[in-house]
């Protein structure tokens, strides 16, 4: 529905109340009325609507935070058992009892231990195992041994099948515990492994409950009563809790969570408190699903709270409304009073009659609209009388300005039409009224197409600067700031040009913004210049930097591999200190080796650049060094106008660099895809675009794809990309590279004509 429908719905109701009969005071008051009255009511609402959604949100978080922290303790517990594992694991008194199969011994020296960590960490099971999976010693029940526990403990076979340490929660003999198994070594043999296990009960909970303050449960499945056709039903039983489950144990709820493995939230009455509950699944070591978490949090008090906020705000509303009846009345009395007089004045002066003045003398604007009145009496006499004067010469004055208003635009318009500036003017609005036609030149947009699209002001910055630019330009209209600003725009032919553009607002007799002028300026070839600058600077301070900093390692590396070949020399080969010195050395000879390699990337050289004529050149380059892509069955394609201008390069460094950047191209190329090389020219600058598809290549490739020490390729004989870059900067040049359409990747070598 648009605007005029509205309207005449207004005025229908309007009429239909019999509201426009009624004096202008009630006309003003009824109105303001309704609105205040349903704006208050909206703004209700909306208050409880936005409390209800903030408190649901609140507890949301609340609960889901309660979990991380269960998952978390139950994590740390297992974390302290593997530390507590390892720690026995390595004791040699241990490995020493345990391939003696001395019980005694191994129970004699740990026993005290057991007891004391048992009291003060709530630890359940400390228990050895033989190197074949059967129980050893359990100090918990030292009586009990022998069984074949790796046939039912999965954490004792994966650490039997990978040597390495595991923890979590697993079901064992006595029931669910967090354990912390490791394996017993003595060099690369496994001779056992031993086990350290928390409780999991009432006591970890309540503990748990003391930092979430919340209620807790665990509940693990008990059986799976099948039904033909159709998923069996599941039933839980209650492993620990702070205060009891909020479901039965058969709910819906808890089979859903179980089946599915992800967490939902319920609210629950339970004795007069009101409850929202997280239930989540309950995972073991390997991360599948054994049970359910029920966190509950008590929202009681917080349903008390916003139920009183909501008396007040109601109160607040009912108190709103009656001041605002009241005001209202008031100031649409007091504002139509002399409304009325000045309008009868306005009848005696639309018929003609001047001799009287308004007598009255309000404040504010209608004491300037009385003042206004009383003067246009005065001024309509004198009007008339110079309107008998003009009439007799304005046809001759009319004339006149005609001939110099025509003169003043043809030397404006011939100005403004051969400068080699955009010059425009907008409204406040920004919208373009007149735009001169450099704009083709420049952009290649019609003037016309300008001129007919209300928003191009604004949609001519490049996106990537519209929110640095955008904001000058609506402070420039609404505020009337002038402003000056570089951007990139984009042309009708899809380069983007470097410009600058200065916006002069010029304002009317009300201070308001009337249009504005501007001037845009190309400034794309100092900007290329700068960024030439800027990477010669950049190439000069990083070669500098490298170069002191490969001087300041190599003495004390030097020294420190001098030292170790010495200290290795006196040791038997095979032998603990000897393997450790080893490590030392290959690491110290691995440093070296790329002192070395940044020495090479530091290595002064010149170019010699000749007139080369770049289709001739790349047609030897990739008939020379088509056996690279026939390695993958890659066919690649040459694509060089014949108008490209000759470009100076040294030729043999520049096929040198060409050769390792389509090499590592090819590298990450797909089998037997396709490698494009295509050469274009724009303003002074040749662009030679290689794009391919590649196989594996992240983003994180792409970013440092010219980082020293990333190795590409094996092929010896190529120099490293960060030379190939120094090459091509060399040459006055730079190189980009980016990832299109979600596979191609083009990289762009851009070489001046």
């Amino acid at each position: 529905m648009g605007l005029n429908p509205l309207i005449k719905l207004f005025f229908t109701c309007w009429k239909w109340c019999r509201l426009e009969r009624l004096s202008l005071v009630w006309q003003f008051s009824i109105p303001f009325v309704v609105l205040a009255t349903l704006g208050t009511c909206f703004l209700l609402f909306i208050a409880i609507r936005a409390q209800d959604v903030l408190m649901s949100r609140y507890e949301e978080r609340l609960l889901t935070d309660a979990y991380e922290i269960f998952t978390n303790h139950v994590k740390q517990k297992g974390s302290w058992a593997l530390s507590l594992a390892g720690t026995f694991a390595a004791n040699n008194e241990a490995k020493k009892y345990l391939k003696e199969n001395n019980r005694e011994k191994l129970k004699e020296l740990f026993l005290p231990t057991y007891k004391e960590i048992a009291d003060k960490f709530s630890i359940a099971q400390f228990h050895f195992h033989t190197k074949d999976g059967k129980s050893f010693l359990r100090l918990q029940t030292p009586h009990i041994y022998g069984d074949d526990v790796i046939s039912y403990r999965k954490t004792i076979q994966d650490v039997h099948r990978t040597k390495t340490d595991i923890a979590g929660v697993e079901r064992g003999v006595t029931g669910l515990s967090i354990r912390g198994v490791a394996p017993i070594m003595e060099g690369e043999e496994l001779i056992g492994t031993v086990e350290i296990g928390f409780r999991l009960d009432n006591s970890f909970l309540e503990a748990l409950k003391k930092n979430i303050f919340m209620e807790v449960s665990i509940l693990v499945l008990a059986e799976e009563v099948k039904e033909p056709g159709r998923l069996g039903t599941l039933f839980f039983k209650l492993l620990a809790s702070t205060y009891h489950p909020f479901f039965e144990s058969n709910s819906i709820e808890y089979e859903k969570v179980y089946r599915e493995g992800r967490q939902i939230q319920r609210f629950v009455e339970d004795e007069d408190r009101y409850f929202r509950v997280l239930i989540a699944p309950f995972r073991d070591y390997k991360g599948d699903t054994i049970g359910v978490v029920e966190i509950g949090f008590d929202r009681s008090s917080q349903l008390a709270r916003a139920r009183s906020y909501l008396v007040w705000m109601f109160v607040l509303g009912i108190v709103g409304v009656i001041l605002s009846v009241f005001s209202i009345y008031i100031v649409s009395f007091s504002f139509t009073r002399p409304i009325v007089e000045m309008i009868e004045f306005s009848i005696k002066i639309s018929s003609g009659y001047y001799s009287e003045r308004l007598d009255i003398r309000p404040g504010g604007e209608l004491g300037i609209l009385a003042d206004a009145l009383n003067d246009m009496i005065a001024s309509l006499s004198e009007s008339r009388r110079k309107l008998e004067e003009y009439s007799q010469k304005l046809e001759e004055m009319v004339q006149i300005r005609t001939r110099a208003l025509q003169e003043s635009e043809e030397k404006y318009r011939t100005l403004v039409e051969n400068i080699p500036l955009v010059v425009y003017r907008a409204l406040n609005d920004g919208r373009i009224v007149f735009i001169n036609r450099y704009i083709e030149t420049l952009s290649g947009f019609q003037v016309n197409d300008v001129l007919s699209n209300r928003n191009f002001w604004k949609e001519k910055v490049a996106p990537e600067d519209r929110a640095r630019v955008w904001p000058l330009m609506d402070r420039c209209t609404r505020e009337g700031v002038a402003f000056s600003v570089e951007y990139r725009m984009n042309s009708a032919f899809g380069r983007t040009i470097y410009v600058r553009e200065r916006a002069l607002p010029h304002f009317d007799e009300n201070g308001e913004v009337e249009v504005i002028d501007g001037f845009i300026a190309d400034v794309s070839d100092r900007y290329q210049l700068q960024q030439q600058i800027i990477r010669a600077e950049e190439l000069k301070t990083l070669s500098e930097i490298s170069a002191r900093l490969a001087h300041e390692i190599r003495n004390p590396l030097v020294v420190a591999g001098g030292f170790t070949r010495r200290l290795l020399k006196e040791f038997d080969t095979g032998t603990e200190q000897a393997k450790k010195l080893e490590i030392i050395l290959s690491e110290i000879r691995r440093l070296e080796e790329i002192l070395l390699k940044t020495m090479d990337y530091l290595k002064p050289f010149e170019i010699s650049p000749k007139p080369i004529h770049l289709k001739e050149y790349l047609e030897q380059f990739f008939e020379k060094y088509k056996s690279i892509f026939n390695t993958k069955g890659i066919v690649w394609s040459l694509s060089v106008p014949a108008d490209i201008p000759p470009v100076m390069l040294d030729e043999e460094l520049m096929e040198q660099g060409l050769r390792c950047i389509v090499g590592t191209l090819v590298f990450y190329a797909a089998y037997r895809s396709t490698f494009l090389c295509s050469v274009k020219k724009e303003d002074q600058f040749v662009y030679i675009e290689l794009s391919t598809e590649p196989t594996l290549l992240s983003d994180d490739d792409i970013e440092h794809f010219f980082y020293p020490f990333t190795r590409h390729q094996d092929t010896p004989e190529m120099i490293d990309l960060p030379v190939a870059k120094i090459i091509i900067h060399k040459h006055g040049g730079w190189v980009e590279i980016s990832k299109s359409g979600g596979q191609a990747v083009t990289l762009t070598i851009i070489i001046p004509v």
